[in-house]
């Protein structure tokens, strides 16, 4: 009966602890992260400092997202930056990886959300 209870109690009444690392200076990649669980990754990366790049397909909704995350984080305008990429497109992952190799100098972390296209 105990591991009913704390199961509900973990899943209704507790919440993770809030991230506190400082990222100044980092540079992350997050993929997926115009909606859903990259988006809000990208609400707490730049909040604690990070340059974020914005993988995403489609450039209109990535830069649609980032306008919210700015207007609702009050970051930088420069610290978040969409750029496209399409996994289902060899050549995208191929010119993303160059692109990410030329212009950055550096890259701390990969965020590599999952994501789901469907051919409608």
């Amino acid at each position: 009966m105990s591991f009913f209870l704390s199961f509900f109690y973990r899943h209704l009444f507790w919440s993770p602890p809030k991230p506190i690392t400082a990222f100044e200076g980092k540079t992350v990649i997050v993929t997926g992260a115009n909606t859903g669980l990259g988006k809000g990754a990208i609400r707490w990366l730049v909040t604690l400092g990070a340059q974020v790049i914005m993988a995403v397909r489609n450039l209109t909704k990535g830069e649609a997202a980032a306008a919210d995350i700015r207007s609702n984080t009050r970051c930088a305008p420069d610290a978040i930056k969409v750029w496209q990429l399409d996994m289902s497109s060899y050549s995208s992952v191929v010119t993303f990886a160059e692109r990410a190799k030329t212009e950055l100098p550096r890259l701390d972390a990969l965020l590599a959300n999952a994501g789901v296209h469907s051919e409608k």
